[in-house]
């Protein structure tokens, strides 16, 4: 890598360079942007262009690999993303051996958004607006048509409602926005349609782990832009006015190109676009719509998870990993999933009553009546007869304990008094006794005899301290009942 680099950045003007079989000169290359991490040039007379690395390549291979990927899964969930392949780039200076290393190979921005139709909003770039923007006056005249205006709109709220449910990297649910960015997809010359606007990702790695288990929000969730009430910025309506703004945003930028010069009232036309828009995104029948999209996808998704896991060794499945599982099935409301992920876990019934209560939440949230019914069944009811059953046995340990330990004592005072008098030694302890009435019994709280047997051997056990009041084994078990 240093090898190659010093040769790229060296002043010989007849070093050349070979990617993907065909050779061409250093000076072809034209530096057209970059980052912290990443150079990207286009070679003249092309309309392709690679990244090399800035700073930081020890393990550039890793990060280029990383980056395709995730592009290549948020493509699979239909969004638009920027297309990479990996390709070695050979350099050869005359006279020396060539080196080799491994880049990004990509179409430039300006051909790509002639190629299909496209134009390009870049936040954070040096060029925010790339390709040749519609007639945004005539759009944001035409947005008070609510018609024109979902037209408009209808693939970014599907797409919203994609990223929410796969946490994909998206500034409204609180991911850095150095991946998001937006592109207008424009109709054909003299068509009356409007152009339509989505998400395009790139850059992604730095931001992004991949997506997450599908967790579809539910239509509250969709508009606040959070699944939490709690969150500080919290309002029904932060999520819909997030992607508002973003959108009419994109709109003021696309005007700037086009008039040359920026608005003098750039908050009012902004503001005026937000309030269009915001009408169309608060349609409860778009919404669902675009979660009905979502949660299809969601179960492909869950459902091929579940194909691979079948075969899965799970015994060491954490119960923190098992109810994020188990909130994902719940949000694609599909019994026969909830079914099947709810057997991923070989004894569901051993997790925590806390873990379980998280799941049961989720449950009520959604509110699938046959998801409840088969987690209260299996789940919340077969925990409570198990607890039961355990206190059942410990109980009849405990007692078993005592009752052996009092007969002995027992036996101990009738050979004590001697001869006929041992006939009026006494007991009022039986086997039919719980374990809570002989616990009373021995701290005198008992109808039938004063229970100083009992409170003698219940303190010798431990089970009762010199005020009388449970102590060790028998306080635990008391409590739990």
């Amino acid at each position: 890598m240093k090898e190659w680099l010093t040769l790229f950045y060296a002043s010989n003007q007849e070093t050349t360079l070979t990617l993907n079989g065909k050779t061409f000169k250093k000076t072809d290359c034209e530096r057209i942007g970059g980052g912290s991490e990443k150079h990207v040039y286009k070679i003249k007379g092309t309309n392709q262009c690679f990244f090399i690395p800035n700073k930081g390549w020890g393990n550039w291979d890793n990060k280029i690999q990383a980056e395709k990927y995730l592009l290549d899964q948020i493509t699979d969930l239909g969004l638009k993303t920027q297309r990479f392949e990996i390709a070695p780039i050979e350099i050869r200076e005359p006279g020396k051996p060539p080196h080799t290393i491994n880049v990004l190979v990509t179409k430039d921005f300006e051909s790509l958004c002639e190629e299909e139709s496209i134009v390009i909003y870049n936040p954070k770039g040096d060029q925010r607006v790339i390709g040749t923007p519609p007639d945004i006056s005539a759009m944001k005249k035409r947005l008070k048509d609510k018609a024109f205006a979902v037209k408009m709109m209808e693939r970014i709220i599907h797409e919203y409602a994609t990223a929410f449910t796969f946490s994909l990297p998206i500034g409204i649910l609180g991911s850095l926005d150095d991946s998001q960015h937006f592109y207008f997809k424009l109709p054909p010359d003299e068509s009356n349609e409007p152009p339509v606007i989505g998400f395009m990702f790139w850059d992604v790695v730095s931001d992004f782990s991949g997506p997450e288990l599908p967790y579809v929000p539910t239509l509250e969730d969709l508009k606040s832009g959070t699944r939490s009430k709690s969150d500080l910025f919290y309002h029904p309506l932060r999520g819909l006015e997030h992607l508002a703004n973003n959108v009419a945003c994109t709109m003021l930028e696309m005007s700037y190109k086009n008039s040359n010069n920026e608005l003098s009232h750039s908050f009012a036309f902004v503001k005026e676009i937000e309030d269009d828009l915001i009408q169309v995104l608060n349609n409860d029948a778009i919404l669902h719509e675009a979660l009905a999209q979502a949660r299809k996808q969601g179960v492909n998704f869950f459902t091929q998870l579940l194909n691979e896991l079948k075969d899965f060794e799970n015994k060491n499945i954490s119960p923190e990993g098992f109810v994020e599982f188990m909130k994902s099935a719940l949000s694609l409301d599909e019994p026969v999933l909830l079914q099947r992920a709810f057997k991923i876990h070989p004894n569901p019934t051993d997790l925590p009553k806390e873990k379980i209560d998280q799941i049961m939440a989720t449950a009520t949230k959604y509110g699938n009546p046959t998801n409840i019914d088969f987690l209260n069944t299996h789940l919340v009811l077969a925990k409570e007869n198990i607890e039961l059953e355990k206190q059942r046995l410990e109980a009849e340990k405990l007692k078993n304990d005592f009752i052996q330990k009092y007969n002995a004592k027992f036996t101990s005072d009738q050979k004590a008094w001697c001869g006929f008098y041992s006939f009026f030694a006494t007991s009022y302890v039986n086997n039919d006794m719980s374990l809570k009435e002989l616990v009373e019994h021995a701290q005198g709280h008992s109808k039938q005899g004063s229970g100083k047997r009992s409170q003698e051997v219940m303190r010798k056990m431990g089970w009762l301290n010199e005020n009388n009041e449970v102590s060790g084994a028998i306080s635990e078990y008391l409590l739990k009942i």
